[in-house]
């Protein structure tokens, strides 16, 4: 297969871009409109008046047609329906963020102590640090469950007065910065795969304003040699802006995707169940209120509110309430039947206080199985983003060598691992319980590490001296000494 530089070769900007355009070899360009309206509670189908028009609301009136006097049925007016729409798509995709990055993912290396790999490792997660790059995990895995697709791109920027800092433990004058892609911001993402699946190249179509408020189009491709910048001139036509080496040897973009957005298997569910809440609600709004039936003439009616009150009629006239002898029972057990297959089929939990108030002190294992479905998600997402982590290191590494020629090339042989731990409520109490068991009743961590780990103290070293100061102390006036 010929190079992506020899497909591009002799061809004028606008086939080039069209090349670049081809091969997404992944699920088909988001439709943004339509995921937006289906997360968005008014943009749900229920709010549609064409789908669900308001109610006519008929009366008669007296007109003269051929000389007779008929009556005819006019609309007098329009009643607005039940339109209940339920936020379940913003419910399932916040619950899959909150189960994926919740706890932080934690990046694990082996290399020797005081070795360049341990140099590179630490910029690594000072890099990562300075990006906050636990709030940037959580912002790309909410555009990829929303939209199916999502990118980001990692860039050097040199300071104004170009002198070198140690922000990141490397000698260095240039700071990386991470920028997110995606659907939802306007984003047009064309990556171009060969057929092996290896990225050659990634594309990004873009919409700005200058400074007259003019919008202005720009196409932006990334090659493992290259980064080519593309805009359409006053004709419409497009010219290749800009045309720079790419410092690093390879793409600076990871790229992920997933077959459309998280709540896609169960939108029909979602719409049947809006459909069903808001037939319901008009059935209550007709027949909630007591309604009397009467049969016979009625004389004359109580006043509203009269305690005591009495309705008189002729002999043999009858009223009595009417009573809903039947209640809805099919429509409920559908309601509940859509809802569970909507939590189950989407891996989302339902641990609404209602859903969990009656099941009493949940610890230990019956906890686990309670979220047991959404931390198997968790571990099916972990593959999609710890290859894309895996990438990002790479990239991040690359970039590292160059800020830093002392480590160029190091990160190639630093190894990274992405560890996951799917949210789980703090149960260690119970396992530490556990563990002091199969111990005989004995201490399982000292003294130290306790103070260390309880939160409560800044400077914990210090804090563990003091104890072990006033410890010393009460043990001077204690007479009866520490015992044998």
């Amino acid at each position: 297969m010929p190079t992506l530089e020899e497909l591009l070769q002799g061809k004028t900007p606008a086939q080039q871009i069209s090349t670049l355009k081809l091969r997404r070899n992944c699920p088909p360009a988001p439709k943004v409109k339509l995921l937006d309206d289906q997360f968005n509670p008014p943009g749900h189908r229920i709010n549609d008046r064409g789908y669900r028009p308001d109610k006519p609301i008929k009366g008669t009136r007296k007109v003269i047609r051929d000389g007779k006097e008929v009556e005819e049925k006019y609309i007098e007016r329009w009643e607005e329906v039940n339109r209940i729409a339920v936020s379940l798509q913003k419910k399932i995709v916040n619950s899959a963020v909150s189960f994926v990055f919740t706890t932080p993912v934690v990046q694990k290396a082996d290399f020797e102590k005081g070795s360049k790999e341990e140099k590179v490792f630490e910029a690594l997660k000072g890099i990562y640090f300075a990006n906050k790059i636990n709030s940037f995990n959580r912002r790309v895995a909410r555009e990829l469950f929303r939209y199916g697709e999502c990118a980001e791109y990692w860039y050097p920027i040199e300071y104004a007065d170009k002198k070198k800092h140690e922000k990141y433990g490397i000698n260095t004058s240039f700071k990386l910065k991470v920028q997110l892609f995606s659907p939802g911001k306007g984003d047009e993402l064309y990556p171009y795969f060969d057929e092996s699946g290896d990225l050659l190249a990634f594309s990004r179509q873009y919409y700005t304003k200058d400074v007259l408020g003019k919008e202005q189009t720009y196409f932006d491709t990334y090659t493992a040699n290259n980064i080519l910048r593309y805009h359409k001139d006053g004709g419409g036509q497009w010219v290749l802006e800009s045309d720079t080496p790419n410092p690093i040897g390879k793409i600076p973009v990871v790229y992920y995707c997933q077959p459309g957005p998280e709540w896609a298997d169960v939108q029909p569910l979602i719409d049947r169940l809006e459909k069903l809440l808001s037939n319901f609600g008009e059935t209550n709004d007709y027949h909630a209120s007591p309604k009397i039936f009467v049969n016979g003439k009625i004389k004359g009616w109580s006043k509203k509110g009269e305690a005591g009150a009495i309705i008189e009629g002729e002999k043999d006239a009858e009223a009595k309430y009417l009573s809903w002898d039947h209640a809805p029972e099919s429509v409920k057990l559908e309601l509940d039947t859509l809802l569970r297959l909507i939590y189950s089929l989407t891996q989302t939990p339902d641990v609404s206080f209602d859903s969990v108030k009656g099941i009493g002190n949940v610890t230990g294992i019956a906890l686990k199985l309670l979220f047991m479905d959404a931390h198997l998600k968790v571990f099916d997402k972990a593959e999609l983003f710890g290859e894309g982590f895996q990438r990002r290191n790479s990239v991040v590494g690359s970039y590292v060598g160059k800020m830093d020629t002392t480590y160029e090339g190091t990160s190639e042989d630093l190894y990274i691992e992405s560890v996951f731990t799917p949210y789980m409520i703090d149960t260690k109490s119970e396992w530490i319980q556990t563990l002091m068991q199969a111990t005989g009743g004995k201490a399982i961590l000292s003294q130290e590490k306790g103070t260390e780990l309880s939160g409560l103290t800044q400077d914990p070293a210090e804090d563990y001296k003091r104890i072990r100061k006033e410890t010393e102390e009460e043990e001077t006036f204690n007479v009866f000494g520490k015992g044998e």
